[in-house]
């Protein structure tokens, strides 16, 4: 019959893999605008397909028109009762 030893690991002898980060911002500028150069500078950062940019912008100020749109509409509502 054969016995099996557990080998036993110290915990300071073995490191947790080195994590980095960088926080990527999208922002609106005024009335909504998107710089479009600035946009597709960070897709570059985060490594984005070059084919793919030009559609997540549309996508992008798409969804910044929408929401613009949403608070004109309900600015109206407020202010025409």
């Amino acid at each position: 019959m054969s016995s099996t030893k557990a080998s036993s690991v110290r915990s300071d002898s073995v490191s947790a893999p080195k994590w980095e980060f960088e926080h990527i911002n999208f922002v609106v500028g005024n009335h909504g605008s998107v710089v479009e150069s600035d946009f597709h500078t960070k897709l570059k950062k985060l490594d984005v397909h070059e084919g793919k940019k030009d559609k997540l912008f549309a996508g992008h100020v798409t969804q910044v028109c929408e929401a613009h749109n949403r608070m004109i509409v309900s600015f109206l509502h407020q202010v025409q009762g």
